[in-house]
């Protein structure tokens, strides 16, 4: 049983909070909102003397993340971090030290048709991949205005570039590092919201030539797939309806999984001392700068070229 801390209590704070209690872990909470938790501060420096946590989940807004993780260092803090994606809100020089025991929540990575889906292309040699993720925001959170939402604040770190960026750490995670993108997109004005909402990228990567990404706040229904084809067939994944099928197979093999397990299974995997398939600093790093190289692209009308 470990001692947490929770940095921000919006409904994702509230969900790994929910789910480390479950766990058995004694769970404290920092959030400058009134909110009912039986040990609740109101800054991380108070909680660390108060409770001296040894792993610490940072989901408050993204903008947020660098000054949270700076209170940790100034506390003194040498225990495991978990920083809700994406990892910062754009990069800084003081980044580039890698933080040992510090890793980003893309939760997708322990998804089982994800697992199934790397095993699968490990083996062969992909051509080309098709990734495609969308909802239209106003249904994200019912019965709030979605221009209050923190989704809809680029100063909050908001939009669906990042957001939606789970897409962004699978491409890697699937395909090893990117080499060049090229991209279109921004804030269509549709949703009366500042933030982008729409997003067509183009990428190479170092295990497949051709990646085209879609990500969007408009999706009507909501959509999560990704096609890959390789030089043996071709395989599918629907991450909503839970199917993975491939070419050689007539029928899919059919995969539902609750939201909650992805983040239980990323806990206990993180806390277990065998971190495995959990996102690192340092890859939680490369998704900040892919983010950024597809908005210049899409700023400059260029190819932007992977750091080597």
């Amino acid at each position: 049983m470990a001692r947490t801390l929770v940095v921000g209590y919006g409904s994702i704070g509230e969900r790994h909070g929910r789910l480390l209690a479950e766990l058995g872990h004694e769970v404290a909470v920092v959030s400058r909102r009134a909110i009912s938790h039986s040990s609740k501060f109101s800054a991380v420096a108070d909680a660390m003397r108060a409770i001296k946590p040894e792993y610490v989940v940072i989901a408050n807004e993204t903008s947020a993340h660098r000054s949270t993780v700076a209170a940790l260092v100034a506390c003194n803090f040498s225990g495991i971090i978990l920083i809700e994606k994406p990892l910062f809100e754009c990069t800084s020089s003081r980044d580039a030290t890698d933080r040992a025991n510090t890793y980003v929540g893309y939760a997708l990575r322990f998804h089982p048709l994800m697992v199934q889906l790397r095993e699968w292309v490990r083996t062969r040699r992909v051509v080309s991949a098709s990734i495609h993720v969308g909802q239209n925001l106003s249904r994200w959170r019912p019965g709030r205005d979605l221009r209050d939402s923190y989704s809809a604040q680029p100063a909050l770190g908001g939009g669906v570039l990042r957001d939606l960026s789970h897409e962004l750490d699978y491409a890697i995670w699937l395909f090893g590092a990117w080499r060049r993108v090229a991209a279109i997109g921004g804030a269509s004005g549709v949703l009366g919201i500042e933030a982008d909402d729409h997003w067509s990228i183009v990428a190479e990567f170092d295990r497949c030539p051709q990646v085209s990404m879609t990500l969007s706040y408009l999706d009507e229904p909501p959509r999560r797939q990704i096609v890959v084809n390789t030089d043996s067939g071709t395989a599918s994944v629907d991450l909503l309806r839970g199917s993975f099928q491939t070419s050689e197979q007539p029928e899919p093999d059919r995969i539902r999984v609750d939201r909650d397990e992805l983040y239980r299974q990323q806990h206990k995997v993180i806390l277990s001392g065998c971190p495995g398939q959990a996102c690192t600093y340092g890859e939680g790093l490369a998704v900040v700068l892919f983010i950024e190289a597809i908005e210049s692209a899409a700023r400059t009308g260029f190819w932007i070229a992977g750091y080597r």
